[in-house]
């Protein structure tokens, strides 16, 4: 983005992207651990987290550095492991069938 009303909009995708996150995460995690150590799991994604908000910006840039690309590719790799690693750890439920609907007379 460049000017004031592109990271304006941008801001704002991030901020909604944020809004829809956060209460999904906190609701996995929290069904993630055993009940008793609900506090420490959402602890623990909460520094994770905070260290990939300081961490993120920082390993971005510096991909960057080797072109757009170069940090695109990774990006991908990265979301396309983390979203093999979730469903290989915790696959779908097999969906129930949907009733099929009566016809009155």
């Amino acid at each position: 983005a460049s000017g004031w009303f592109g990271f304006g909009i941008a801001m704002f995708i991030f901020t909604i992207g944020e809004m829809i996150s956060m209460p999904v995460q906190g609701a996995y995690v929290s069904q993630l651990a055993p009940e008793k150590m609900r506090g420490r799991f959402n602890g623990a994604i909460g520094t994770a987290w905070s260290g990939a908000n300081i961490v993120g910006p920082v390993l971005g840039l510096w991909l960057l550095g080797y072109g757009f690309g170069t940090l695109c590719t990774v990006i991908l790799c990265l979301s396309i492991g983390s979203a093999i690693l979730m469903v290989h750890r915790h696959p779908m439920p097999p969906l129930k069938p949907i009733p099929s609907p009566t016809q009155s007379s």
